[in-house]
């Protein structure tokens, strides 16, 4: 929210929801490492890694949850997880059909 409002970006075209996307919808746990006592969020993590971490309750959805009715462009940046985003999408189950096919 900060970076939206520091660019001056156009806000009616900006909608932040804050939650994960994966393949699935439900509640995960984020574990957020501890570096020398300071909370460190960019090194977050849904595996659970050695201590001292506090852990946060984070809802996820599906990306086609969201019901787009046109999308120019998606970026995903979420360091290994793109396979469960788009998974979890009407393109990646087309994709994985034309796998099948493909494979046989």
């Amino acid at each position: 929210k900060h970076n939206i409002l520091k660019n001056y970006l156009n806000k009616k075209n900006i909608h932040l929801h804050n939650l994960a996307l994966s393949n699935r919808a439900g509640n995960l746990r984020l574990y957020i490492p501890k570096i020398d006592g300071i909370l460190t969020p960019p090194l977050a993590t849904l595996e659970k890694r050695s201590k001292p971490y506090e852990t946060r309750k984070i809802s996820i959805k599906k990306l086609d949850s969201f019901n787009f009715s046109y999308v120019d462009l998606i970026k995903i940046d979420v360091d290994g997880n793109e396979q469960q985003i788009i998974e979890g999408t009407f393109v990646g189950k087309e994709l994985s059909k034309h796998q099948k096919k493909t494979s046989k």
